[in-house]
């Protein structure tokens, strides 16, 4: 790994090229059996995991609308969001993460809805533990550069996450630290002590997703959501400095 950035758009700056128009489009990602393999993150204490089942990743894959970059940033969201967290249908794309670095900087990227979320495979909540979610990264990596996403063969893979999304990626470059070319971590710190009474707060927020959406079927009940907006707003988001 050449480099770890701590801005966004110090990135953008460092690696952009230029451009003015880009295009979308909604993609989904095979993950075979023989990728999702068995990773075993032994600092961390977690157990083996083996699952007969392929998973699918589903994504939106932007690009500029004319040349073919040369580097992909794969976004990475974090806890109780999924793709979306990238492009918030506010404004004329005054949220967008593609449109500043695809439309102004002409990079490739790539935002997915990480495994258990959005539309992607919900195996069981075993089955997304850390490592299982680093297998699906390793595989993603793999595919942009041999050009099986998108049909362009990227020469380098940027990992940009969020919050867990950010965490995710610490996992990631210690296991398979040649799949990115640079990572940028936003959202996060270590020193997370998760015993303070503010994530004791947040957790007992959480509530089984079926509570807050009733037409999503989750294979079990630990898969979970914050219980109301307002309890999303109290840890989110800095009031009143927001938009709705």
């Amino acid at each position: 790994m050449s480099g770890i950035l701590a801005s966004i758009f110090a990135l953008i700056l460092l690696l952009g090229n230029g451009t003015s128009a880009y295009r979308c489009q909604n993609v989904t990602i095979t993950i075979p059996k023989t990728d999702i393999g068995v990773i075993e993150i032994i600092d961390l204490g977690y157990a083996n995991i083996t699952t007969a089942e392929e998973y699918q990743i589903s994504g939106t894959l932007c690009l500029p609308n004319s040349g073919k970059p040369k580097i992909v940033q794969l976004l990475l969201h974090g806890v109780t969001y999924d793709r979306r967290y990238w492009d918030f249908p506010y404004g004329s794309g005054t949220y967008s993460y593609p449109k500043a670095a695809v439309d102004s900087f002409g990079f490739a990227t790539l935002a997915i809805d990480r495994l258990g979320t959005g539309q992607s495979s919900w195996p069981p909540t075993l089955e997304t533990a850390p490592n299982q979610q680093v297998a699906t990264f390793h595989s993603i990596a793999d595919q942009l550069r041999k050009g099986r996403i998108g049909g362009i063969a990227f020469e380098k893979v940027v990992a940009v996450g969020h919050s867990r999304g950010a965490l995710l990626i610490e996992y990631w470059a210690a296991v398979f630290p040649t799949d990115m070319d640079h990572i940028v971590l936003t959202g996060w710190y270590r020193d997370v002590d998760i015993t303070t009474s503010v994530y004791k707060r947040f957790y007992s927020e959480l509530v089984p997703v079926g509570q807050v959406h009733p037409n999503m079927e989750a294979p079990d009940s630990n898969y979970v959501t914050l219980s109301t907006e307002d309890a999303r707003i109290s840890f989110f988001f800095h009031s009143p400095m927001y938009d709705q």
